[in-house]
């Protein structure tokens, strides 16, 4: 055990190595204090040294400051270098993510050019359905206008045969309308005619002629089946 008054001669400077009371430090390569210095330093008592123990403390004081600086460096350098590693970990899942989107947007860009090639698909359709439709119309409305010409030139051929002669009273017409559960309603007559070879049969009831006796024509109002 030293004692503070008594200075031993440090037998080799290349680690520093200083004699201060009870305890040793050692500022090899590794930079790292002896923790017992260190809580000597900051807790323990500061006794008075005299000659070479007051410069070892000095000098203890000095590399102990040192060494603090150096370590929060070594803290600082660690702290980015984690920083960095995060930062690097975060990059990396972004690439990540990009790809998975970039992925992503290629089968959505294909679902929409297939959706396109689609709709113009229905477009060709559509266009194809519409000029057969017009076609077909075209055919039906000169249908009609044919039967409608038809008509109209049969309608005036009954006009000029039959309802002039009873217009100018040339001749004396029958009218069969009344029928039983009927009578004067017209729309609740159920007497028709069925087309046949050479023309129609009536089938149904009627309740008497009138001008029947008389008539030199016999025109019977009914409903014209198929």
């Amino acid at each position: 055990m030293w004692s503070p008054h008594v200075v031993p001669k440090p037998t080799d400077w290349g680690p520093l190595v200083d004699v201060v009371g009870y305890c040793f430090l050692d500022l090899g390569s590794k930079y790292q204090p002896r923790k017992d210095i260190v809580r000597w330093i900051e807790k323990g008592p500061k006794p008075l040294y005299f000659g070479f123990g007051s410069m070892v403390y000095k000098k203890m004081t000095k590399h102990y400051k040192q060494m603090q600086a150096i370590q929060e460096q070594v803290n600082s350098v660690k702290t980015v270098e984690n920083k960095l590693k995060a930062l690097k970990t975060k990059l990396s899942d972004e690439e990540v993510l990009e790809q998975s989107l970039g992925a992503k947007l290629v089968d959505r860009q294909s679902k929409v050019e297939q959706m396109e090639e689609s709709r113009k698909q229905v477009e060709k359709e559509c266009n194809v359905m519409r000029e057969e439709a017009t076609k077909h119309l075209q055919i039906v409305k000169l249908e009609v206008e044919s039967k409608g010409d038809a008509m109209e030139a049969r309608q005036r051929n009954v006009d000029e045969s039959v309802l002039a002669e009873h217009i100018f009273g040339d001749h004396v017409g029958a009218l069969s309308m009344s029928e039983p559960n009927a009578g004067s309603d017209a729309v609740s007559m159920k007497c028709k005619a069925d087309r046949v070879d050479g023309g129609y049969i009536l089938n149904g009831n009627k309740m008497w002629c009138t001008n029947g006796p008389v008539a030199q024509t016999d025109t019977q109002h009914c409903y014209h089946g198929q």
